[in-house]
């Protein structure tokens, strides 16, 4: 079986592919996106447009590298999610433009 888990913190995007066998589990890919997702936020609260945007990007590429590797995939978001008072917007964008369902934690 072959997982993929995305990352997505205030500025970067990380995505890790592995592969479970009798061993344990074998790293297959590993990405890193620096999107800056959190650009501002201390400030007005909220993700910016851009930065949603450049994340939404980089979530796009992952959904591509995902799907080449046959992969489940398990995504979550920390504290740039967590605290914008948009978090249901971008939810909702990234799920309607990526496929992928995020868990905030």
């Amino acid at each position: 079986m072959r997982v993929g888990a995305i990352d997505i913190g205030t500025n970067s995007v990380r995505l890790l592919i592995a592969e479970h066998n009798s061993g344990g589990l074998n790293k297959l890919v590993s990405q890193l996106r620096t999107p800056r997702l959190g650009e501002g936020i201390h400030q007005s609260g909220y993700l910016k447009e851009e930065a949603i945007l450049r994340t939404i990007e980089a979530l796009r590429e992952y959904r591509e590298i995902l799907n080449d590797y046959n992969a489940e995939v398990i995504a979550v978001a920390t504290s740039a999610v967590r605290d914008a008072k948009n978090q249901d917007i971008f939810l909702e964008r990234v799920k309607d433009e990526t496929g992928i369902d995020i868990k905030v934690i």
